[in-house]
């Protein structure tokens, strides 16, 4: 699939019975802003969304279209729901227009989702075809068929939305539905049923669905805590960036690769050299992704294998090394100085969320970086000047 034109269903038609309030569920006010308002500016906000379809209660038509002008979601096209989420969906997806080829489903009452997210779910089923955003299990889960058996919890995983697709598949795996009498719990449900497999994108908990009046004041004192610590309102488009480094022989030949996804855009980069280390390349790699991203301050969600990188940053360790004039707690002068000092400024003019993963093995994208890194071992074409070989 080469061309890239997403559109996004939010599906808002439900009553809210388990919210037993006069106000339903998606309409109540998080910082005096309806909740769907909430979630809806999230997708108005990415450059890569073109079309957003809210589903709609037939009553709420005149309320809603008024919200839309007021907080000029320029965007947003409305559609009437169905009997159920399946219904409004379905709906929905006769409004969207022929130009697109990527949908992506979710729920109006989830308003915490991070634009980063929506990202990455769109790229991901541009990727796959079929990709949602799910959070790892951390209860421990009971399943009762006559006897009680506990699920392996690393193998249990919470769907999440948005839930992204290629159109023509979603609508197909709505026909079948339909014909077959099918209701499933979500869209990715339509999709398994077929037979397809569906790509997980690692989000996480606080992307919740609001549906009971103690989600309502669980999302309060979570909004206020967001307001609180995020510099988001100040800040340009957010990016995901997924690095690694390379090295054989250690010293040796090496290489650093990194995908940079931002703005529904991709880039990837990568250079090998001829004689250096793989702490180097780790640490490389995460200052040329940086660079990437221009002088302007923004959300950055960077993913590293480098334990070492990871641990220098998150646990101060560098600071406290450059304080001490490069001289580490065990009184060694620090290795990698000119990197660390190249990398420090650009750590202060983006709001980073710096995460260790373990190996290549949950996402495309640190698999992907993973093999550039490998790749530019294999082509060095320029020399680690400062690397001196001890």
């Amino acid at each position: 699939m080469k061309s890239f034109y997403c559109a996004a269903i939010i599906a808002a038609a439900g009553v809210g019975v388990r919210m037993g309030s006069s106000v339903k569920k998606q309409y109540i006010h998080l910082a005096n802003i309806p909740i769907l308002v909430h979630t809806i500016k999230k997708f108005q906000e990415c450059e890569f969304i073109k079309e957003i379809v809210v589903g709609i209660n037939e009553e709420d038509y005149t309320f809603v279209l008024k919200m839309v002008k007021d907080y000029k979601l320029t965007k947003v096209t409305l559609s009437f729901g169905g009997e159920t989420r399946q219904d409004t969906v379905f709906k929905a997806l006769g409004e969207v227009s022929d130009d697109c080829n990527i949908v992506l489903v979710h729920d109006g009452v989830r308003p915490f989702v991070s634009r980063n997210h929506i990202e990455e779910v769109a790229l991901a089923a541009k990727e796959h075809e079929a990709a949602i955003l799910a959070a790892p299990a951390r209860d421990t889960i009971k399943h009762k068929n006559g006897k009680v058996t506990t699920l392996d919890r690393n193998k249990v995983w919470m769907a999440l939305t948005p839930q992204g697709f290629a159109k023509r598949l979603l609508v197909s795996a709505h026909n079948t539905a339909k014909q077959n009498g099918f209701i499933g719990t979500d869209d990715a449900s339509l999709v398994e049923a077929m037979g397809q497999d569906i790509f997980l994108v690692q989000g996480n908990h606080t992307n919740i669905k609001i549906t009971t009046p103690e989600d309502v004041e669980y999302a309060k004192m979570l909004f206020d805590w967001q307001a609180k610590h995020s510099t988001s309102t100040l800040l340009s488009s957010p990016a995901i960036i997924y690095t690694d480094g390379a090295c054989s022989g250690n010293p040796g030949p090496g290489g650093y690769g990194a995908v940079i996804l931002r703005n529904g855009k991709r880039k990837e980069i990568s250079r090998g050299f001829n004689h250096t280390t793989n702490n180097r390349m780790e640490i490389m790699a995460i200052i040329h992704a940086l660079k990437e991203l221009g002088e302007n301050p923004c959300d950055v969600e960077l993913y590293s294998d480098s334990k070492y990188v990871v641990d220098a940053v998150n646990k101060s360790w560098v600071t406290t090394w450059k304080a001490n004039n490069w001289i580490r707690a065990n009184k060694k002068t620090a290795l990698n100085i000119d990197l660390w000092e190249r990398l420090l400024p650009l750590l202060e003019i983006h709001n980073i969320k710096l995460t260790w993963v373990k190996g290549h093995s949950t996402n495309i994208e640190n698999k992907r970086s993973d093999y550039l890194a490998k790749e530019a071992v294999k082509n060095p074409n320029k020399e680690d000047d400062v690397y001196i070989i001890a």
